[in-house]
């Protein structure tokens, strides 16, 4: 999960946790880089064994008119997706949606906009969000993956409705008990469908996960 400082000091460090990443078995990575950073970033994993999807957060489109999202999102994604074909990158999604459930009139906007974002997808631009609340399984359809976290009162019935709306579920914060690292993701990768299991359990820039003193709100 990667959002840090843009300095030489940044990257260093950046590289030295990506290996430590590769070495827990880590495979994607969720940024808020664009441009010429993000390039540098997909560059920088391969020396190390590359992520096969990379998650780009622009959360700011669920909060614009939904009659003024599509060309600017558009605006946005098309060359994106452009450069990631003509280099080689990984598969590119882009994070939508933020835990809309926390403020409900967010909530209402943010159904418009991806109703309204829905002609990118016809274009191969794939669209994902992460969502919290039991009433956001309305977003599954307009979603190719979805991120979902507890909040949502996850349950097979919830993964099977995630499945038949044609989205692809991923398990966002979820817990940080055994059950949920263990078997329980096990179980629910092998008869539901779920792809990947992101936890803000190691978070880059904000703290050396090996000092228990080093963290962004200590």
């Amino acid at each position: 999960y990667t959002w840090f400082d843009d300095h030489e000091g940044a990257w260093a460090e950046l590289e030295r946790r990506w290996k430590d990443y590769r070495a827990h078995g880590f495979n994607f990575i969720h940024t808020g880089m664009q441009g010429e950073n993000l390039d540098r970033l997909i560059s920088l994993t391969r020396k190390h064994g590359t992520a096969d999807t990379i998650k780009i957060g622009c959360h700011g489109y669920q909060a614009m008119d939904p009659g003024q999202v599509l060309e600017k999102f558009l605006a946005f994604a098309r060359p994106c997706v452009k450069t990631a074909k003509e280099k080689g990158w990984p598969r590119v999604t882009f994070v939508l949606l933020d835990e809309p459930a926390n403020e409900p009139s967010l909530r209402a906007n943010a159904l418009k906009v991806m109703e309204a974002l829905q002609p990118a997808r016809k274009e191969g631009i794939l669209l994902t969000g992460d969502i919290n609340g039991r009433e956001d399984q309305v977003f599954f359809k307009w979603m190719d993956l979805s991120g979902m976290n507890d909040g949502l009162n996850i349950r097979p019935e919830t993964l099977r409705s995630c499945r038949d709306a044609g989205s692809v579920p991923w398990l966002v914060n979820t817990g940080k008990e055994r059950f949920y690292w263990g078997y329980w993701f096990y179980k629910a990768s092998e008869e539901y469908g779920v792809e990947y299991k992101e936890d803000y359990a190691y978070m880059t820039w904000h703290g050396d996960p090996y000092f228990d003193l080093d963290q962004w709100n200590s």
